[in-house]
């Protein structure tokens, strides 16, 4: 009984340090695109990026309040926050990238769910989720100053 425990033990450690592939630079590319396209309201762009599963009609109704998540100019910084793959015979079917895009002001976060259309590095985009996050202040409200 023991020992089975163990060869499953060893099993399932040998099976989660398979080569599930991890995203590129072309991988994050795809997503920021995306994500530039609907920020400059280039929504050509961005339906030319998409699958068949994104509706068209959502998309276009939700564009303008999406877009007024962003503030006017460029993101300070784009980090990756994490990322999830899903594989059909060891290449990627499936990436779902989340990025922080860092403005002065507020952070917006973006969910970007990318469907493998054949080729590598041939991604559209089947999901685009955003929620923003402002900053506090940067100067202290006004108001009596007490010294302790």
């Amino acid at each position: 009984m023991r020992a089975s425990i163990l060869l499953g033990m060893a099993a399932c450690a040998a099976l989660t340090g398979c080569g599930v592939p991890l995203p590129d630079a072309q991988d994050d590319k795809a997503a920021i695109q995306a994500v530039d396209a609907l920020r400059r309201g280039d929504l050509r762009t961005l339906e030319a990026q998409s699958g068949p599963d994104l509706p068209r009609a959502e998309l276009e109704a939700n564009a303008g309040w999406m877009r007024s998540l962003f503030p006017p100019g460029e993101p300070l910084s784009v980090k990756r926050l994490a990322f999830r793959s899903n594989v059909i015979v060891g290449k990627p079917a499936m990436l779902d990238l989340s990025e922080a895009y860092d403005f002065p002001d507020r952070v917006v976060y973006a969910d970007v769910l990318l469907s493998s259309a054949g080729a590598p590095h041939r991604w559209v985009v089947d999901g685009l989720h955003l929620n923003m996050r402002m900053k506090p202040a940067r100067t202290p409200p006004a108001g009596p100053k007490t010294l302790v």
